[in-house]
């Protein structure tokens, strides 16, 4: 039974959510993105047929991986390589199985990355109203310092969280450059098979379109995962106006007194105890390095005056191994 081509309405839903990767891009990378985008389907954008049904991309995604798992257990059939049409070899059943089980993963990935995206558009309407609600300090002017210190400091995590979401965003757009070339390329051999409806030409003709599945799921998962990161972005952006609000109103009004200075010396200390504790472990473990070492080389120059230079024993070419591992 040949499997179901990919609708135009998921077809129009991974173009659509691929724009999703786009946002809060530069002009150059939306740039590029576009023009992948046009080199598909002849250079137009499908659109949804009238006969297409609203799209559960859940209960879709949950259809396509019961089919998959059916589909593999026909593959994985000893009786598959013995029953192959004439012209399909046993390269192409791998290669189809291969696949197949890519299938069954990405869409258990789609179907996470569904709800890790659902989750954190939940987290970005908490920092919302979180940063809304900000009114004020708690405390009186004048600031500690060392508030405003601890507030700096989280500034610029979040920057560096902010740089992190960019870099992954930009490692998706390649990514999904690659998945649109090999979309592109399946259809392409999918419009190249004969009319004639032969045995091995359903079979070719199952294979692209199961890959057919197989590319729009990875796409999903890339638009996903682009939301996700946009959401992520979002919600940093929105931290880092709070944080910007907050460090413009502590250092408009700070101190420095006693209670500080106690604070950093105990800050200090805490430190330094830290720092000594960790020496003193490095030196230990120095130390028992050193007289492990200083067994083996011994251990092994016992060995090498007790073995004749014709017949190396196991013993002599172990105890030289735990010597080379000690000095590395």
């Amino acid at each position: 039974m040949l499997l179901p081509r990919v609708s135009s309405f998921l077809k129009t839903a991974i173009l659509l959510g691929v724009a999703a990767c786009c946002v809060s891009q530069s002009p150059a990378q939306v740039a590029g993105l576009k023009k992948v985008l046009e080199t598909m389907a002849d250079g137009k954008t499908p659109t949804p047929a009238a006969s297409d049904p609203p799209d559960d991309t859940s209960t879709r995604l949950q259809q396509w991986q019961k089919e998959a798992r059916e589909s593999l257990t026909r593959l994985d059939d000893p009786a598959a390589a013995t029953t192959l049409p004439a012209g399909i070899d046993l390269a192409a059943l791998e290669q189809r199985r291969s696949e197949t089980e890519q299938l069954i993963l990405n869409t258990g990935r789609y179907l996470k990355s569904l709800d890790n995206s659902a989750a954190e558009r939940k987290a970005l309407d908490s920092t919302r109203v979180e940063s809304s609600a900000w009114v004020g300090f708690k405390e009186t002017a004048p600031y500690s310092i060392l508030l405003l210190d601890e507030l700096r400091n989280e500034q610029d995590a979040v920057r560096g969280k902010f740089a992190s979401y960019e870099s992954s965003m930009l490692v998706f757009q390649r990514t999904l450059t690659g998945v649109l070339n090999e979309t592109k390329q399946n259809q392409e051999e999918t419009d190249k098979l004969p009319t004639d409806d032969d045995e091995a030409t359903r079979w070719r003709r199952e294979t692209l379109q199961s890959k057919a599945r197989l590319l729009a799921v990875r796409a999903g998962v890339i638009q996903t995962n682009c939301e996700i990161l946009n959401s992520q972005m979002e919600g940093t952006k929105l931290e880092l106006s709070l944080l910007d609000r907050k460090i413009h109103i502590a250092q408009a009004s700070t101190r420095f007194n006693d209670e500080d200075f106690t604070k950093i010396e105990s800050a200090v200390a805490e430190r330094k105890a830290a720092i000594s504790k960790e020496l003193d472990a490095l030196s230990k473990r120095q130390k028992s390095a050193a007289a492990t070492r200083k067994q083996d080389q011994a251990a092994l120059d016992a060995l090498i005056a007790a073995t004749p230079e014709a017949k190396p024993a196991e013993e002599l070419e172990l105890a030289k191994f735990r010597v080379e591992v000690a000095n590395e």
